[in-house]
């Protein structure tokens, strides 16, 4: 993931983070039946694309701060 640029990781943990509100909503509506597994899955995708947000985020504000530099 080294070569991955700030916007894919942005991308991707926003995309982690609406499918585990998706997972829970549906949960939640009784369509999708609760079991430990699916609860991980959707724990693991917040948590995920929590992480991955904020490691983009950090390499934005890296890349800024290293062009107001020069």
């Amino acid at each position: 993931m080294s070569g991955w640029l700030p916007k894919h990781y942005l991308v991707l943990g926003g995309f982690l983070v609406v499918a585990a509100f998706v997972l829970s909503f549906l949960m939640v509506l009784g369509l999708l039946r609760s079991t430990l597994l699916v609860n991980f899955l959707a724990y693991g995708f917040s948590v995920g694309g929590f992480i991955l947000g904020l490691v983009g985020t950090a390499m934005i504000m890296q890349i800024n701060r290293h062009n107001d530099k020069k």
